[in-house]
């Protein structure tokens, strides 16, 4: 079961989603909070070498997507065992592109990926603090949605230079 959910991922990862940038934009930390969905399927990670935390938030239709194309079937509210299992092995794929995209920049690794669903309580940035945030636009056959990745100024301040090279 576990390989044929993992196959059917790596299919509609592969052959059946389509993605667009669909916005860049500055704001507070606190703004980018309240702007998620509780429950909420957001992760958050460390980008070594650069200086702190990153979140990644799939909404959770697009979270419930997946797991209903990995297990023919699934719920609609915050996620179970066996979804956030699902949605990790998706986020395990994610992850490595974000690594494969940073390459021309700089050679990040992605450590300590945390699942949580309840936005108040993801804690890596100050309310004020401003955050880079970035907006993927999903594309798949019967679901679309926008995926959000914040940086905070800090995480990314050391590598600012290299982006004027």
């Amino acid at each position: 079961n576990l390989l044929r959910s993992l196959f059917i991922l790596n299919y509609f990862f592969v052959q059946q989603s389509h993605s667009d940038i669909k916005f860049v934009d500055q704001t507070t930390y606190a703004e980018f909070i309240m702007s998620l969905s509780n429950p909420s399927a957001s992760y958050t990670f460390n980008v070594a070498p650069l200086n702190g935390p990153v979140v990644l938030d799939f909404p959770l239709h697009i979270a419930h997507y997946f797991t209903k194309q990995a297990m023919d079937e699934g719920s609609d509210g915050a996620l179970n065992e066996e979804e956030r299992g699902v949605l990790n092995t998706v986020l395990k794929n994610v992850l490595k592109e974000f690594e494969a995209f940073w390459a021309p920049v700089e050679k990040v690794q992605v450590s300590n990926a945390m699942l949580e669903t309840n936005p108040e309580v993801i804690g890596i940035a100050e309310p004020g603090d401003t955050v880079v945030l970035i907006g993927f636009e999903i594309h798949f056959q019967h679901a679309n949605g926008v995926v959000s990745l914040a940086y905070p100024y800090k995480t990314l301040e050391s590598v600012l230079p290299k982006f004027s090279e």
